[in-house]
């Protein structure tokens, strides 16, 4: 069976080979110019999904939806144009640059996640679903960690050197595998449930501080090293910790949410008590207390803002907020979102690319991106007040197409807006 990982495009690889780099936002693509598809199709699967989309999953926390009536035919679309675009079928070992680009091509851990996440929530309108899900995962498992074996190299590139984990990766890996096993049960090639356990195991063990207990920015940490006891706050995906620990009954899983609570109180209490945003990365302060990392800490100059990075926070905390009825999460919510629609006065043109956590705009020139408009709409979905601004945000986001990162993103929260989002 062919591979199958994704193609993410980057102007430079060569530091991810020294230092083990999360997933950036790749260069944008321009929307309308057609690049090449190099999708492996693959004949259908006999297996009948046990959860077709559309599953229109009744959220037991109190919400609005957006207004429009076919949310479900602009995810199917937007599904279609996400596969056919980035899905690249690969020989072992390769690395396939995308045609006519003069970069260098590279597959992230943290998109091999995001990937595996939608394939197995869109398993019934694509009869692929599976076979897509298996190539995935086998690729993923064939480029390892140099670190813990278990886990999947942060980025693999043509000719690149060691390289270790990305938490958000594993941890997103780790959730579609128990999708995959309530979608299409463990009893076929690939054991879903066992492969599952293993990996998860293996993130407990090699990326999650024994002290407090958060995620480790990958398996490349030493928690007791200078410098490195920071959290990447996307990292904080309570739905994530709640299958976690309801799958291995460990207590574990339950102290991380805990602890992502009194951490995001904390900066949020200190920092951004007016908007709520949060920052690309936490680091502890002289006082113990967790604070912004400073510009350029790991990724960008916005590693302390709303930046890139710091994007999907609302996308994973809206996730848990919806299905699990948490007033934390909600309540979290429900300030950055008032603010967000209150600053852009409704209005998503309005809407930067990156903030202070004091709500003023990084660069007045960086307009709307679904990075943003996604997980923001998800956001707005726990206030009943602001249909207005949630459907807004829909128009902007459904059929603007800007690359792997941002179109993954903006695919998952349409996938949430339609109720289409389920737990394993």
């Amino acid at each position: 069976m062919a591979k199958i990982a994704l193609l993410v495009t980057f102007a430079a690889v060569a530091a991810a080979c020294t230092i083990p780099a999360p997933l950036s936002a790749p260069t944008t693509t321009t929307p309308g110019i057609p690049q090449p598809s190099t999708t492996v199709f693959v004949p259908p699967s006999l297996i009948i999904p046990a959860r077709p989309f559309p599953q229109h999953i009744d959220y037991p926390t109190s919400h609005i939806t957006p207004s429009a009536a076919d949310v479900d035919a602009d995810t199917r679309r937007y599904y279609d144009y996400w596969k056919e675009h980035y899905l690249i079928g690969l020989d072992p070992g390769e690395v396939h640059p995308r045609g006519g680009e003069l970069r260098s091509g590279a597959t992230v851990s943290e998109g091999q996640g995001y990937a595996m996440v939608i394939a197995a929530l869109m398993g019934g309108h694509d009869l692929e679903a599976k076979q897509l899900f298996d190539g995935l995962w086998e690729y993923a498992r064939t480029h390892p960690s140099d670190i813990d074996g278990h886990l999947m190299a942060s980025m693999t590139v043509l000719g690149g050197g060691a390289s270790g984990s990305v938490f958000g990766g594993d941890a997103n890996i780790a959730y579609a595998l128990l999708l995959a096993d309530r979608q299409w049960g463990s009893d076929g090639a690939v054991d879903y449930k066992a492969r599952a356990r293993v990996l998860i195991r293996a993130i407990e063990k090699s990326t999650i501080a024994p002290a407090t207990p958060l995620p480790l920015l990958g398996d490349w940490v030493d928690p007791a090293e200078e410098g490195f006891d920071s959290v990447r706050i996307s990292d904080l995906m309570p739905g994530q910790f709640a299958a976690f620990g309801a799958f291995t009954s460990d207590v574990l899983w339950d102290k991380a949410a805990e602890a992502s609570k009194v951490a995001i109180a904390a900066l949020e209490t200190r920092w951004s008590r007016l908007t709520g945003l949060m920052p690309g990365f936490a680091v502890t302060d002289q006082t113990g207390s967790p604070a912004p990392a400073p510009a350029g800490y790991l990724m960008s100059a916005a590693d302390g803002a709303f930046g890139g990075t710091a994007a999907r926070y609302p996308l994973w905390v809206g996730t848990h907020a919806l299905v699990a009825d948490d007033p934390f999460w909600r309540n979290r919510l429900l300030k950055l979102s008032h603010w967000a629609a209150a600053i852009t006065g409704d209005d998503p043109k309005m809407l930067r690319s990156g903030y202070a956590l004091d709500g003023n705009p990084l660069d007045d020139a960086a307009g709307f991106s679904v990075l943003f408009g996604g997980p923001l709409a998800v956001a707005a979905m726990v206030n009943p007040d602001q249909q207005p601004w949630l459907d807004a945000l829909y128009e902007a986001t459904r059929t603007r197409h800007e690359g792997y990162y941002e179109d993954s993103v903006a695919l998952i929260s349409l996938l949430i807006l339609g109720g289409n989002w389920w737990t394993p």
